[in-house]
């Protein structure tokens, strides 16, 4: 075990319960206690729109160590991020992207574990129709999972959002209060903050894992942990042809505190013809 964690005092900024699910994992890793830096990070941009986030996902998680800079005096500083975007291959896909940066006041150096995933219930309908709202909770597994409604109306610029519905009750009636009449449309949409989506929670786990991997990891110059894949070199030969595909050959390392930097080629001896492009054009 990493002496250099052991014990330490640590904070996450959030308000959304993240520490209750990352904190558990850090304690059984290395006994860090995780406390609480109180902070309003809805201020950093919300998954609804009301807010929009400052800059890209990873500069926004350094935002939030700023922040907790700023509240806390703990050894070490965490923040996560998640982001929703369409698969650049298959749009309709929606593909979920965890950060969990963990930075250590005493040598400025700063660990990012990274999980990118399919598994998410992020959805949007739009619809006047009740039996089309409900329909849409229980695909979503709503109440465990909660929703979001909106006006669907571009020319109001208060936007109405109404969140945090726990019943069929509540939401059918947060529904209804949104219609001026039967015919007006509403916004669905899936409630992707953590504490209101289980589905996410379990990938910020796998997040926290991973982070936890990274902290027993070791650089072979310095020592230091936080050696990890930083970039993909693709090439590796088709196994018919012998071609180079776009699947990758060697995974590029780098220490993030000395920056020291090597290749390994994967385990994998050759690629699967059907990814070829001159087997498969």
């Amino acid at each position: 075990m990493p002496i250099r964690f052991y014990n330490k005092s640590a904070a996450i900024i959030t308000k959304h319960g993240k520490e209750k699910i990352i904190g558990p994992i850090l304690w059984d890793a290395f006994q860090i206690h995780l406390d609480l830096a109180r902070y309003d990070t809805d201020l950093l941009g919300t998954f609804s729109g009301e807010i929009a986030r400052p800059t890209d996902q990873l500069g926004t998680a350094r935002l939030k160590i700023q922040q907790a800079a700023a509240i806390s005096n703990a050894n070490l500083l965490l923040a996560s991020e998640g982001a929703f975007h369409p698969h650049p291959d298959t749009p309709f896909l929606t593909v979920n992207t965890e950060l969990i940066i963990l930075f250590d006041r005493a040598t400025e150096q700063e660990i990012i574990a990274k999980h990118t995933t399919l598994e998410t219930n992020a959805a949007t309908i739009s619809t006047n129709d009740e039996a089309t709202l409900l329909d849409f909770a229980k695909r979503i597994k709503f109440p465990t999972h909660r929703i979001i409604l909106m006006r669907d109306d571009k020319n109001d610029s208060a936007k109405q959002i109404l969140k945090d519905m726990a019943t069929e009750a509540e939401l059918i009636n947060a529904f209804r209060s949104l219609q001026k009449d039967s015919k007006d449309v509403v916004v669905i949409e899936t409630d992707l903050r953590a504490m209101h989506n289980p589905t996410r929670q379990d990938q910020i786990k796998l997040t926290a894992n991973k982070l936890v991997q990274l902290m027993r990891s070791h650089c072979p110059s310095c020592d230091s942990p936080g050696y990890q894949i930083q970039n993909w070199l693709p090439g590796l030969p088709c196994c018919w042809c012998n071609t180079p595909t776009k699947n990758t050959l060697y995974e590029q390392y780098r220490c993030t505190y000395c920056g020291f930097e090597e290749q390994k080629r994967v385990s994998k001896p050759c690629a699967d013809p059907g990814t070829c492009d001159q087997c498969n054009p």
